[in-house]
């Protein structure tokens, strides 16, 4: 059943597991579920001591009926997955979206997020606050407006959703997760995952990524973004994203700001809290 319930439609067969339990409760004039085992029991055993003995030789019964069963049987299910030759990233896929139905805990969900494309420098900031531009020039590129997310506290890592997604990765272990909360959120370390929260005149991001920590604080008023990387607290436009300060550093030498993790991290935090599309994340500021 288990096995079943995990397949596409699943939990709408459920109603149908029901009906044959109660065909096979009637059958043998059993009112209820432990009347049902021990007179279950009595047909095939001959063994009605109590309820646990009951069960226990039954469950004996079923596991040789699963286990003369086809459909358990190695010829049944040696099957490879198929894949396409792409591996899952924080943003974007094929959408193909089949890692949402399968989810017993519909812990997979989807979120806008604009298009774009952009080349961009990690910023190199002395310890006198001067900044300067990187040499390599990267770029960053979201192709798809609709995304998949996971929500971490209704996730118990099964690998269905693996299983079914035809890229390499599995969306539970490479597509964005989010916590509930901090409590939960610190609990996984040293997982990548995010917290975020939505507040009168903006609302923050935490993630980690790549082994490292970071938090994005949106302030609408001014109509900028303070990020935090452990080592710098920079404030950027959220206009242009220029560097407008550095509030404060630890850092004794030059520092790196990844601003890659800076892209991702307001991408995420606007796409999780559009209310256009309600999600497990922004249902809780949804009006």
């Amino acid at each position: 059943i288990s096995t079943d319930l995990l397949r596409p439609g699943g939990y709408g067969r459920l109603p149908a597991y029901l009906n044959g339990l109660s065909r096979a409760m009637r059958d043998l004039g059993a009112g209820t579920v432990d009347e049902y085992i021990l007179r279950y029991s009595e047909a095939h055993q001959g063994n009605a001591d109590a309820v646990c003995s009951a069960g226990l030789s039954n469950t004996a019964i079923v596991a040789e009926l699963a286990r003369q069963d086809s459909r358990y049987r190695a010829d049944a299910n040696g099957g490879i997955p198929k894949r396409i030759e792409s591996t899952l990233t924080i943003f974007d896929c094929i959408s193909c979206d089949k890692c949402l139905p399968v989810c017993p805990n519909a812990a997979n969900f989807v979120y806008p997020t604009p298009k774009v494309a952009f080349n961009y420098h990690d910023l190199i900031v002395s310890p006198d606050g001067a900044c300067r531009d990187a040499p390599q020039t990267r770029r960053f590129e979201i192709t798809e407006n609709l995304q998949i997310a996971c929500y971490a506290d209704f996730c118990n890592e099964c690998g269905n959703c693996d299983t079914f997604c035809p890229e390499y990765g599995g969306p539970y272990i490479e597509k964005p997760s989010f916590f509930g909360s901090m409590e939960s959120f610190e609990r996984a370390a040293p997982r990548d995952g995010f917290r975020i929260e939505e507040t009168a005149s903006g609302g923050w991001i935490r993630g980690r990524m790549r082994s490292a920590n970071y938090r994005l604080t949106h302030d609408r008023p001014s109509d900028v973004y303070e990020f935090d990387d452990g080592m710098i607290v920079a404030t950027f436009s959220a206009a242009d994203h220029r560097m407008l300060r550095v509030r404060s550093s630890t850092a004794d030498d030059a520092h790196r700001i990844d601003m890659w993790a800076y892209h991702t991290l307001r991408h995420l935090y606007h796409g999780l809290l559009d209310k256009s599309r309600i999600n497990q994340v922004n249902a809780a500021y949804a009006e």
